[in-house]
């Protein structure tokens, strides 16, 4: 006779390896990052995110902006894989300049329209401004270690 108040053990409910199907062991929690993650980037990176932003502020005014995504693309190919702080500098740079490019041209193919001239006039001087001082922002932001993301940006890289 069975006994209803006292619970009934079998082989089943005392063998740790048996599972009833459907159901499966808990998974154990994610172990900790095996090393610190560092806080501060290294002077070297900070070097270098300085460097992709004030690459683009420079080359606005030495080559009028046409050849002003290089550096930011140069320090990015180099940094992609070796440090996050510098790719996402020199990425945000890249994708700023090309957005402040395309509204340099926007304004270039306006002022070549006799209605739009004043309107192309002010594009080409408002993405010029903007991306040097911008670009200088970002320069003073990295150089303290702090990540900088620029306002207005089209997402090409990340």
């Amino acid at each position: 006779m069975t006994n209803f108040n006292q619970p009934q053990w079998d082989q089943r409910s005392t063998n740790p390896g048996w599972q009833q199907p459907g159901w499966q062991q808990p998974t154990p929690p994610l172990a900790p990052h095996p090393g610190p993650l560092p806080a501060v980037p290294t002077s070297d990176e900070r070097l270098f995110a300085m460097l992709a932003h004030l690459s683009a502020a420079i080359a606005w005014v030495v080559s009028a902006g046409w050849l002003n995504f290089v550096g930011p693309l140069v320090v990015w190919a180099l940094f992609k894989d070796r440090s996050p702080f510098v790719r996402r500098a020199a990425a945000g740079s890249f994708n700023f300049t090309l957005s402040m490019t395309l509204l340099g041209v926007l304004g270039w193919v306006m002022v070549f329209t006799v209605l739009l001239l004043p309107i192309g006039v002010l594009l080409i001087a408002v993405s010029g401004i903007a991306a040097i001082v911008l670009g200088v922002l970002g320069a003073l932001r990295t150089w303290g270690g702090q990540p900088y993301t620029y306002p207005w940006q089209l997402r090409v890289l990340g």
